[in-house]
């Protein structure tokens, strides 16, 4: 949109598709309860955000460090990815009822944990694994819950649902719903420096390379 800044529009590129997809993919969210992994990610807390704007409650897991940046970003509840009652901890914020999205950034560590915690015909939309690239898979949970399991890849995704994802987008900046931090700018001569920025991680924001 013509009000966005360049440098806005920066920060979204495959990771606002990414976002848009993962939470719009299946249609509205109004109503919804969704859990976010890693909502203080790239893609998690720009979902955080989207879900939210739809009209969704959102509970969203990552470090305690990052609670209050998940609850800015729109975060009804959140949870420390590393608790060992962490199905439970979900459940707890959901009233103890079963969700009916999940945003999963680690399918490989949590497939278990998303049998346990989301609701029958919900839908899982996976953008990550880095952690364990071949899983194990309980098919009968997933099975007897008729879970859709939604690989998302947005480098492959069809012009229709890509054109779809672009049009969330543009309405939620449009609304002022999303929030693009940006940690640092930095020239093109220092590129490299750009490069391990984001190595290093532990930032609350996009590092970019400014013209």
């Amino acid at each position: 949109p013509d009000e966005v800044s360049l440098e806005s529009g920066a920060v979204l590129g495959i990771p606002g598709l990414t976002a848009a997809h993962c939470v719009f993919g299946g249609g509205a969210v109004t109503g919804k309860t969704v859990l976010i992994s890693g909502g203080a990610g790239t893609v998690g807390y720009l979902a955080v955000q989207l879900a939210k704007w739809g009209g969704a409650k959102v509970i969203a897991t990552g470090s305690p460090r990052d609670f209050d940046r998940m609850t800015a970003a729109g975060a009804d509840h959140v949870v420390d990815y590393r608790s060992e009652t962490l199905a439970a901890d979900i459940l707890a914020a959901n009233g103890g009822a079963c969700l009916d999205m999940a945003v999963e950034v680690e399918f490989g560590v949590n497939v278990g944990l998303l049998a346990e915690v989301m609701a029958e015909n919900a839908r899982v939309a996976i953008y990550g694994s880095a952690k364990n690239m071949a899983p194990e898979i309980p098919f009968g949970p997933l099975l007897f819950k008729a879970l859709t399991l939604d690989i998302v890849l947005i480098y492959i995704l069809p012009e229709a649902p890509r054109a779809e994802a672009i049009s969330q987008l543009h309405a939620a900046l449009t609304e002022g719903a999303l929030d693009l931090p940006i940690a640092h700018v930095f020239p093109p001569q220092e590129a490299a420096r750009a490069h391990e920025a984001v190595e290093a991680g532990g930032r609350a924001g996009a590092v970019l390379v400014g013209f």
